[in-house]
């Protein structure tokens, strides 16, 4: 014969039962949320990562493209002459000095005429090639 729960046990039961059912549904919301909450902010942290080294790249490049439309200009007005590399050093050393991303410079044409200024620690190197009338020889 079957055994018939009194409606305190059953009122119990089911007491537990909706307990135990609302307590998985908070956390499933819960997990979810959290889920969510630390993609949006893994977003603006990076997002904040990404702007913080675009302007600090920017804030490194931006002196070398300056410095790179200068040289460009004193090309163009004939101010870089590949044969003099003594005026060449005496216009560009100083330009250099005041950026130390920039550790080199060259300046050629298209004859195989060239003229390096390298930063060598405290000091300045130069190679100069002259190919129509060298050879290879720097």
């Amino acid at each position: 014969m079957a055994r018939t729960l009194s409606i305190r046990l059953s009122l119990l039961r089911d007491l537990l039962l909706v307990i135990l059912m609302l307590s998985g549904g908070i956390l499933a919301t819960t997990f979810f949320a959290a889920r969510q909450t630390i993609e949006v902010l893994s977003q603006a942290y990076m997002g904040k990562a990404i702007d913080a080294t675009n302007a600090r790249l920017e804030g490194f490049f931006a002196p070398v493209r300056r410095e790179l439309r200068t040289l460009g200009a004193w090309g163009e007005a004939g101010l870089l002459d590949s044969e003099d590399p003594a005026e060449l050093n005496r216009l560009l050393v100083p330009m250099l000095q005041l950026r130390p991303q920039i550790t080199s410079v060259m300046v050629a044409d298209g004859r195989g005429r060239e003229y390096l200024l390298l930063r060598s620690g405290e000091s300045w190197l130069n190679r100069v090639t002259r190919r129509d009338e060298w050879g290879s020889r720097t």
